[in-house]
């Protein structure tokens, strides 16, 4: 029976402190990236709730940047044209 070459004891435990940080280092990242997106999604939570409670405004008269305007309901107006109307069914991804 052949003797394999051990590696030494210090050399194992250099590798294993060093997996371990490395680990420690991308979970720490990425509980960090979860509480950032935490309070993102808080904030567009807040926002959606904020503006969806307003009362609807008349979309032709809107001069302010679009940006401001989401999730706030409009009112449009507009006539129907009862010869331009276009009937579509349900339809699938092979176009059958």
């Amino acid at each position: 029976m052949e003797n394999q070459p051990v590696l030494p004891r210090r050399r194992n435990r250099a590798v294993t402190i060093t997996a371990v940080l490395v680990a420690i280092v991308i979970l720490t990242s990425l509980g960090t990236w979860q509480l950032n997106r935490l309070a993102w999604k808080e904030e567009l939570i807040e926002t959606l709730d904020s503006r969806t409670g307003m009362a609807a405004v008349d979309f032709a008269g809107l001069s302010t940047p679009y940006k401001e305007h989401i999730w706030r309901p409009v009112t449009l107006g507009g006539q129907w044209l009862p010869a331009t109307g276009l009937a579509l069914g349900p339809r699938t991804l092979q176009g059958q």
